[in-house]
Parts: C-alpha cells; sequence; structure tokens
C-alpha cells in the first residue's frame, strides 16, 4: 500500500506532544501549575495507540508485526548500550554495571541518571505486548510458529517486569487500538463529532464528581488505568478521527518525524531529562518558563534525533554490506 502521508503526520503530531507532557509532567513540577499538567494529558498516549490501530492496516499481517518489532527492539538496544556506555563513563562511581542490565529487559532502578528514560520505559513492554496481542487477533490465518513466539515473549514481559498488573493496560491499550483499527476507512461527520464531544463531556464531569480520580488527578487515573483516563483521552482520539477521516493534512517535516516516531521517542528522554539541569537557570513567570522549556526540549530532542538516526542508518549500511559479503 501506498504510504499514509495524513496518518504520518498525527503520528508525528503525537510524538511530538509526548515532549510537552514530558516538560510539564518531570522538570515542570517545579514551577508549573497541576492543571496545566493535567491539561496536557489530554493527548497522549492513547492517540498514538489509536493511530497504531489504523497503521496495521498498512502491514495486515502478524508476520510483519514480528518484523518491525524486532527492528524496533534492536534500535532500543543499540540506544541502550549507548547509553550503558554513557553511565559507565559519567557514573562509574555510583552506576555499576549489574544495574544497567535490566534496562535490557525495561525493568528500570530509580537511581540511573538521565532519569526520563527511566520514566518512558514503561511504553516499550505495552506497546510490544499491546501490538502483538491485537495483530494476532486480526490474523485470519492458522496458527504458526511466529504464534509461539508471541506467547513466549508476552509470558516473559508479563513475568519479569509486570507481573499481573499489566493485564489492565493491556486491555485498555488494546481496546484504543482496536478501536483504530475498526474505525479505518470510516468518516467522521462533523455533526457526530459533536455528539461525540458532548457525550464525552457529560461522561467526564461524571468521573468529575463521581469517579476516585477527577480532572485534579488524571495522571493517577493514567496509571491505574481508569476509565475516567479513557474517557478523557478519547476526547483528542475523536478529533483526530475526524480530521483524519476528512482532511488531507500533510507537512513534510512532521511527517518524517512520524514515520520514525519510535527514534523521537528515544531522543525525548534524553532531552526531557536534560531539561532538569537548565530549569534553575531560567527565571521568568511560569507561562514563558513552560513555553521556553518546550521549544528547548523539541530543539535538543531534534539534534539527537537526527544524531540516532545517522546511527541507525550506517549500522544498517554495514550490517547489509558484511550481508553482501
Amino acid at each position: 500500500m501506498k504510504r499514509d502521508h495524513n496518518l504520518d503526520f498525527y503520528r508525528g503530531f503525537a510524538i511530538l506532544w509526548i515532549l510537552v507532557i514530558h516538560a510539564c509532567f518531570n522538570s515542570g513540577r517545579s514551577y508549573a501549575p497541576d492543571y496545566i499538567r493535567h491539561l496536557s494529558l489530554i493527548i497522549d498516549v492513547p492517540l498514538f495507540m489509536f493511530l497504531s490501530g489504523i497503521a496495521h492496516h498498512y502491514s495486515n499481517s502478524f508476520e510483519k508485526t514480528i518484523k518491525s518489532i524486532v527492528k524496533l527492539y534492536l534500535h532500543y538496544a543499540i540506544f541502550m548500550v549507548i547509553f550503558v556506555a554513557y553511565c559507565l563513563i559519567f557514573y562509574r562511581s555510583s552506576v555499576h554495571f549489574k544495574d544497567l542490565i535490566p534496562l535490557f529487559f525495561f525493568n528500570v532502578n530509580s537511581k540511573l541518571p538521565l532519569v526520563v528514560i527511566g520514566y518512558s520505559l514503561w511504553f516499550m513492554p505495552m506497546y510490544i505486548i499491546t501490538s502483538l496481542l491485537c495483530s494476532s487477533f486480526l490474523e485470519k490465518r492458522s496458527i504458526k510458529f511466529y504464534h509461539l513466539i508471541f506467547v513466549i515473549v508476552l509470558y516473559g514481559l508479563s513475568k519479569y517486569y509486570f507481573s499481573f498488573k499489566i493485564l489492565p493496560m493491556i486491555f485498555l491499550y488494546s481496546f484504543i487500538y482496536l478501536f483504530g483499527y475498526f474505525v479505518y476507512g470510516k468518516k467522521l461527520s462533523f455533526r457526530n463529532l459533536i455528539i461525540s464531544l458532548l457525550f464525552l463531556l457529560l461522561v467526564n464531569l461524571v468521573f468529575q464528581f463521581n469517579g476516585p480520580y477527577g480532572f485534579h488527578n488524571m495522571q493517577s487515573a493514567k496509571f491505574n488505568y481508569e476509565l475516567s483516563y479513557l474517557a478523557y483521552s478519547f476526547v483528542s482520539i475523536i478529533i483526530v478521527w475526524y480530521l483524519y477521516s476528512n482532511f488531507d493534512i500533510h507537512n513534510r517535516f512532521i511527517s518524517y518525524l512520524g514515520q520514525n516516531s519510535f527514534i523521537v521517542y528515544l531522543a525525548q528522554g534524553v532531552s526531557s531529562s536534560i531539561l532538569y539541569f537548565i530549569v534553575p537557570h531560567v527565571h521568568l513567570w511560569w507561562p514563558f518558563k513552560l513555553l521556553w522549556m518546550i521549544i528547548i526540549n523539541i530543539v535538543i530532542c531534534l539534534v539527537l534525533f537526527f544524531i540516532l538516526k545517522f546511527i541507525y542508518k550506517l549500522l544498517d549500511n554495514l550490517v547489509n554490506k558484511c550481508l553482501v559479503y
């Protein structure tokens, strides 16, 4: 199938918004008000998983999903090799090699430097398991060997990293992934958009006044996988569904980031961590300070993104040459 640059645009937008969230939630805790942080979560990982569900139509194969996840993990492992080398060179007095090995299995030691890398790692096993589970569910062929690989990966990740608390997370994000898959090709009219948003507003108000987590604590709802977070996230999902199904929006640069969103994800862990060192030296009123931190975060992230992209391309070329010989 021809590449969907419209979809790439929204994936690029979604991954860039993660930079906004991490500027608000990590280094931003020291100066930004709580309501700004929780407001930023209206566009979050659920939107990315919704778009991943749509993107499944372009692979539509469990075997291709396996291959893409293997490539994704290899990129992750290379990034971790660089990060481990950085820790051993600059933090050898406080970080031991045995503390770094679990990183390759998405297990985090809270004492490690560049803390946002650790904060971001929950996404990896969630994305891998959800993609494999949904792809297996949508697979129309008979069970093959790579289905067994999926079962082993699912068991290993859930036992080693998440134990049984992974189940509500997987249910939540699998629902969003499959929702994206099944609405692909279906147009959402402006009338239905307004009706959907009004309904979501009503549901969110019910959760605000009757649920355990209201708007004031959406971060806790997110990591307790509450329905209030799902309802909150669906505001951006419905809006993007309407825009995606009715308009062809394409920006070459943002679409390019969308094509390489996982590399941006890796880079943002470093750039968002660097903000901790910059924040104490910026003395501005909090709205201007936050805006300035978001801009700095995006700039540093993009620089690191192009460096990583160059490294991956260099290694790919090296591997291809070795295979030829």
